[in-house]
């Protein structure tokens, strides 16, 4: 009869170590699809560009906009929050649908068209560290 044993620590061990790359992947990855719809924010003024606020839990996360104030915003979320990114500018929703030649694909729609992509090389690089 063959018999087999695990040592639990081990597996907490484990366990603890993919949570953290779990955390890990959803802050990288989310950070870096509100940077990609940040910069395909078409720029004229740079008003637009400039207007987009990161959310957490649906309550605004820092004073100012931009991919910088979003990224920093985004590396303290946990499993389970709920981010975002909002821009008010009047003319946002037009310049999503290709009222600007610089974006006519939108920046939002193409960002989200891409998250799998973004979560599975992110992940890739995390496991890999």
């Amino acid at each position: 009869m063959a018999k087999v044993s695990f040592d639990i620590r081990a597996i907490e061990k484990w366990v603890g170590k993919s949570k953290k790359r779990m955390v890990q992947t959803a802050q990288e990855s989310t950070a870096e699809a509100g940077a990609r719809v940040i910069e395909r924010t078409p720029v004229d003024t740079a008003f637009a560009r400039n207007n987009w606020f990161p959310t957490l839990n649906g309550q605004f996360t820092a004073g100012g906009g931009g991919a910088v104030v979003a990224s920093v915003s985004f590396s303290g979320m946990k499993l389970g929050d709920r981010l975002g990114l909002v821009n008010n500018t009047e003319y946002i929703v037009p310049l999503e649908y290709g009222a600007s030649g610089q974006a006519p694909e939108g920046m939002v729609r193409v960002t989200a068209a891409e998250w799998p992509v973004i979560v599975r090389e992110v992940a890739m690089r995390i496991g890999r560290g």
